[in-house]
């Protein structure tokens, strides 16, 4: 037996106003099978008159008349075409006309469906801007609106469509980032030129999930957006990359934060972040993170999140015998080691990058044995292109950074992170930890042969190709 909700055929009509006109225009329409019966003639397309009358049963009288209250009250729309050196008159259907029919016969194309999705929204944002500006209203409320509505709609559909619970629990922050490269010749009253300008998707926590999306892991995304424009557009790049956005919280009183990268010709970059009280920047309250689901998923990462929550999500999973992955950035390093100590005491894997280690020492910790006795299992320092350092309270190691050739190196580090969780899933754990460690090493690598951070996240198979013609031996270092 059929559900009875797949009966329900969804459907707008737009009726005149005017009383006397919309009591004919039911009447005409929906009362009487003549109309119905002409529309369904000519619902293929424009139909000339004459074949009109001749299809149908009706005196030519009865018939012309309907077809005039159809053109009055525009469910369909005349027309001419010329025959013989004459002038025929033809009718086709408007857009209420096709959704008059939709009405009786429930069936859509793709391609007929985006046509009218396209006339309903021009029809509701047109009707709504002209109720703002004849009222005195700000339209520009509208933006606002749809980008929520956008935003709330993504999340639900995520939800919706989750066939499996995650794997791993990404925690972090999310942003859109413009790239431009700058001219740094012809200087022109204190202006310079910026050209090539792109747009990417971005955001650590953002790049980890979809990176682990790509290497085939089922990652769901836990942070914060706001209820902007950029919100929805990030939400809708996760769906894309099959990223599970079902508990990312919407803040419609937020901004979305935003990076700017600028590029000299020399190739330096300098980053912006746009980050004020306005914008959604991570989870600030124990309320907004999802627990229940925590319960189920193996691995946690703790990237740009404040550190009050980071320590709550990290010895929650702690207790429930989770791997933490803690990744901060400088911005949380240099607020002390104390701070961190509670985070750490709780993580098993610490990742941080040369300029995070030189912070760290900056500020009073004296060795990589100090931050190993305090809590994590392995501290990993990552270092670009001279590769990176693994350090254990047993044994460590170097490894050299794989060959490619880079283009940008933004979001490597975000790659090594997924690299090494994708590889930790494969029944290896820490026992064969090197082979981790090289996996997301060549993750790395592989993820800066083109401009953005996302453009080259590669395949679980691309980083295997790569591990397979460039094999790696590690070097035992001094802890």
């Amino acid at each position: 037996m059929n559900n009875p909700a797949d009966e329900i055929w969804p459907y707008l009509i737009f009726l005149p106003a005017e009383p006397e006109n919309l009591k004919r225009f039911l009447t005409e329409v929906l009362g009487s099978p003549i109309s119905i019966d002409i529309l369904e003639k000519i619902k293929e397309g424009t139909v000339c008159q004459k074949d009109i009358i001749r299809r149908l049963a009706y005196s030519n009288k009865t018939t012309l008349a309907h077809l005039k209250n159809l053109v009055e009250f525009n469910v369909v729309k005349e027309d001419f075409q010329i025959e013989g050196g004459r002038r025929i008159i033809c009718y086709k259907p408007t857009s209420m006309g096709r959704w008059i029919l939709l009405m009786f016969e429930r069936k859509l194309s793709t391609s007929d469906l985006g046509v009218m999705l396209e006339e309903l929204f021009s029809v509701y944002l047109n009707n709504a801007l002209e109720l703002c500006l004849s009222s005195g209203l700000d339209f520009s409320r509208l933006s606002t609106i749809f980008s929520r509505s956008m935003g709330e709609g993504l999340i639900k559909l995520s939800e919706s469509s989750r066939l499996e619970l995650p794997s791993v629990l990404v925690f972090g922050s999310v942003a859109l980032d413009t790239f431009s490269l700058l001219e740094e010749k012809g200087e022109l009253g204190g202006s310079r030129l910026l050209y090539e300008l792109y747009e990417f998707p971005g955001g650590s926590g953002g790049n980890v999930a979809v990176a682990l999306s790509r290497l085939g892991v089922n990652t769901s995304f836990i942070g914060k957006l706001g209820g902007d424009t950029a919100g929805w557009q990030l939400l809708s790049d996760f769906i894309k990359e099959g990223v599970d956005v079902s508990s990312v919280i919407i803040d419609k009183n937020k901004r979305t934060s935003r990076s700017f990268i600028v590029a000299g010709e020399t190739g330096k970059k300098r980053t912006y972040i746009y980050a004020t009280k306005d914008t959604a920047l991570s989870l600030t309250n124990p309320n907004e993170i999802s627990w229940n689901l925590m319960k189920d998923a193996d691995i946690f990462y703790i990237g740009e999140t404040f550190l009050e929550i980071s320590e709550l999500i990290a010895g929650y999973g702690k207790n429930l015998g989770k791997t933490i992955v803690y990744r901060p950035t400088i911005h949380y390093l240099i607020q002390g080691f104390k701070k961190l100590e509670g985070i750490l005491r709780n993580t098993n894997v610490f990742i941080i990058n040369e300029t995070g280690w030189e912070t760290l020492k900056e500020i009073g910790v004296k060795s990589k044995r100090e931050v190993l006795e305090i809590g994590p299992d392995i501290f990993i320092i990552t270092r670009g292109t001279k590769g990176c350092d693994t350090y254990t309270k047993d044994f460590s190691f170097h490894v050299d950074a794989y060959d490619v050739k880079t283009v940008d190196e933004i979001g490597a580090g975000d790659a090594f992170a997924a690299g090494l969780i994708a590889a930790l899933l494969q029944d290896k754990g820490f026992e064969e930890l090197k082979g981790c460690i090289l996996f997301a090493s060549a993750s790395a690598a592989l993820a800066t042969r083109k401009l953005g951070p996302r453009s080259s996240l590669p395949s679980f198979q691309e980083v295997m190709d790569l591990i397979n013609k460039e094999p790696k031996e590690v070097q035992e270092i001094e802890l």
